[in-house]
């Protein structure tokens, strides 16, 4: 399961208009036929990032860090990082290192084979679909459509099947209660000592900074066109859609803290002072 991110621009807007201004700052968006909510679906179209997971997004990202702002999350997470670079580093040195690592990849490596046999048939139906709409040499307009409207739902319609299934979800399971279980020494196998020194010593935060512009310019933008966009952050767990609690806030004083901190099923309304 992933957190997801919808969009709400008024119906009234050309789909097209929507996904090319997103797209000009780097961000990933298409229609969304599967999510709706109900009291906005009448005069809203509804977009979200075609492959279904919004997990590394500023959106929702620092939602459990339990703290009260993006400055405050950078102090937290700097003493963490710094934490951990001394764990990583005790448990690098100890004798048996190296057999505890090939232990714990043969065990992952099992656990992730079990998860990927219940997924393979939905591959296996993406790819013999994608072949099939590519062979019929459509212009990339109507190629564009039969994604968006009818390969892409049924692949989130079978995801949905495969997340409800037990046996899935019992598996899933397995893998995450063993990787916590071995957190630092999953995170060691790929962990740079050296790079991790030099990240912590110069950590600007640049990635939250960049996606935070991106998303800031792209709203502005839309703006130019409809009197508010709206953002609806939840976590695909099969439950109904509701709205919990909604905030509203004028672009330009939309500030980095609105969006890392928007809790799942809260509707983020942006609107502009036209100037």
């Amino acid at each position: 399961m992933c957190q997801l991110n919808l969009y709400m621009v008024s119906n009234m807007v050309p789909i097209d208009e929507i996904i090319n201004i997103f797209e000009k700052y780097n961000l990933d968006i298409g229609v969304e036929n599967y999510y709706k909510l109900d009291e906005l679906s009448g005069r809203c179209e509804f977009y979200s990032t075609s492959y279904h997971c919004d997990c590394k997004s500023i959106i929702s990202r620092l939602q459990k860090e339990n703290v009260s702002s993006f400055d405050a999350y950078k102090i937290k997470k700097k003493n963490e990082d710094i934490e951990k670079l001394k764990r990583i580093k005790t448990l690098k040195g100890t004798k048996d290192y190296e057999a505890r690592v090939k232990e714990f990849t043969n065990k992952q490596d099992k656990l992730l084979e079990i998860i990927n046999s219940f997924s393979q048939n939905i591959f296996d139906y993406e790819e013999k679909e994608t072949e099939r709409i590519f062979a019929l040499n459509l212009q990339d307009e109507e190629r564009n459509k039969m994604f968006q409207e009818t390969l892409y739902p049924k692949i989130n319609e079978m995801h949905k099947e495969l997340e409800n299934n037990e046996e899935y979800q019992n598996a899933s399971k397995d893998l995450q209660d063993y990787l916590t279980k071995n957190q630092d020494l999953a995170d060691s196998t790929y962990y740079n000592i050296a790079e991790a020194e030099r990240k912590i010593a110069e950590y600007d935060f640049s990635d939250f900074l960049e996606e935070f512009s991106n998303l800031k310019n792209a709203y502005r933008e839309v703006l130019n066109f409809v009197d508010e966009i709206c953002i609806y952050p939840f976590w695909q767990d099969g439950e109904a859609l509701e709205i919990k609690d909604e905030k509203q806030v004028i672009i330009q004083n939309l500030n980095i803290d609105d969006l890392v901190f928007l809790p799942y099923r809260n509707l983020l309304k942006i609107s502009s002072v036209k100037e």
